[in-house]
């Protein structure tokens, strides 16, 4: 008894296992090596990518009214800014 003959005979494959064998055997992918692999995968992912080439949409950070209006402000000439910074109020304030 071959050591491949015993592994079968203690822990059987699953059908779904040797149906993929099976498959692949019959295609003759079963001696495709690592690379040839990895170049197929590449190149179904460049392709994938080429078909999904889609503009994301323009997200806003915050959709707060405060956030809005200062930012509104900002962009019009319209901000002021705070009379005292953080950095300015430390300083200050020792």
């Amino acid at each position: 008894m071959s050591i491949k003959d015993y592994v079968d005979a203690v822990a059987p494959p699953s059908k779904w296992l040797n149906d993929i064998q099976t498959a692949s055997k019959r295609r003759g992918t079963h001696q495709l090596t690592m690379r040839q692999i990895d170049a197929e995968i590449a190149a179904a992912r460049r392709e994938q990518q080429k078909k999904q080439k889609v503009k994301q949409p323009i997200r806003r950070l915050s959709t707060h009214p405060l956030i809005l209006a200062s930012v509104h402000g900002f962009c019009s000439g319209g901000f002021t800014p705070p009379s005292r910074s953080f950095a300015g109020a430390a300083r200050v304030g020792r």
